[in-house]
């Protein structure tokens, strides 16, 4: 098939046909005649152009070819390391793909200092049209040598407890790296073993590994699948101590406390709640009521401790002297009839 030399438009005006061939050692374009059967058999093998010329003017070219950048931008390379050139390709309207005339300027690239650096693409085509510039970011850093690896926390309960056929909710873990931060999106938790429907005990593994390759160590959460148990006994309360307990009058009180056991829950001491209504000023007998519910909110039985607060006692004043009570005051008496009497027998004898 031979090109035609002339077409005609619709204004039934005529249009002439030439046709231009890319000779490439010359790296220029070569215009040959349309009925050139030379011509005809080249265009099939490289790469031509047909220009309409109207008039005897060629039409003109003033579209821009395009740039597009191939590989990463940014692209990062390690401090030292040998700088790649990724490359770009370039299109054009009437010159197709151009992009082995690309220009890449890589001078301000410097791999022996960490930094930000600009790589320029540049192209125009044969009708002058210059490309935008399209800049690539190349970006030189400092090598860090990670060898520490990340730390894996659970969260929630350890071990978790659910009933025989419930659903098993994961709890989860987080994840922390020197170097990476918070890698907890990378756990891989593997609950394949847990089996609600049977009660027993399972494990759920977490793993994860940071950027450097360095293996968390495993964390393993213990599933225990039960079989559900009503629990409608009460804990029971014990006293410890006296009861009742006698204090006198302005002295302190000191609570002796008590214990408290429940089937289920086991030793539930601390969530005893005690009410006390001693009133240590004045005498009388008062309660200390000791009260606790388990997790099921069964109660125990309120235990009662009895405080009697007693009046003091004071003693006799003759006994602070030595004296014997009620006989102390018989006694003085007598001391004094001796007195006299002796004093008689020394006047007599005076005589």
């Amino acid at each position: 098939m031979t090109l035609p030399t002339t077409v005609t438009d619709a204004n039934a005006s005529s249009i002439e046909i030439m046709l231009e061939i890319w000779d490439k050692p010359n790296r220029s374009w070569s215009r040959v005649a349309p009925g050139d059967a030379a011509a005809n058999r080249t265009r099939k093998t490289v790469t031509g152009r047909a220009l309409l010329r109207m008039a005897g003017n060629s039409m003109p070219d003033n579209i821009a070819p395009v740039i597009t950048l191939i590989g990463n931008d940014p692209q990062t390379i390690t401090l030292g390391g040998t700088y790649s050139e990724l490359g770009a390709s370039a299109t054009d309207n009437f010159d197709g793909d151009i992009s082995v005339n690309i220009i890449a300027d890589i001078s301000a690239v410097n791999t022996e200092v960490s930094g930000s650096y600009n790589v320029t693409y540049n192209i125009s085509d044969t009708a002058g049209n210059a490309a935008i510039e399209v800049i690539r970011a190349v970006n030189v850093v400092v090598v860090v040598i990670d060898d520490i690896a990340p730390v894996i926390t659970l969260t929630g309960n350890n071990p978790q407890t659910i009933t025989v056929g419930s659903t098993y909710t994961e709890l989860g873990a987080t994840a922390m790296d020197n170097v990476d931060g918070d890698i907890s999106g990378n756990i891989t938790t593997d609950a394949a073993a847990v089996n609600i429907a049977v009660a027993g005990s399972y494990n759920v593994t977490y793993n994860v590994s940071d950027a450097a390759g360095n293996t968390a160590v495993e964390m393993i959460r213990t599933v225990n699948v039960v079989t559900v148990i009503v629990d409608d006994i009460a804990p029971v309360i014990i006293l410890t101590g006296n009861n009742p307990q006698t204090i006198t009058v302005g002295s302190a009180y000191a609570d002796a406390g008590a214990t408290a056991l429940d089937n289920i829950d086991g030793n539930l001491t601390t969530s005893i709640q005690t009410v006390n209504l001693v009133d240590i000023a004045n005498a009388g007998t008062y309660e200390v009521s000791y009260d606790v519910s388990d997790a099921e909110g069964n109660a125990a039985t309120q235990v009662i401790r009895t405080v009697n607060v007693s009046a003091a006692t004071t003693n006799n004043p003759d006994d602070s002297d030595g004296g014997t009570g009620a006989f102390g005051p018989l006694l003085g008496l007598g001391l004094i009839l001796l007195a006299v009497r002796r004093r008689s027998r020394l006047v007599r004898m005076s005589d």
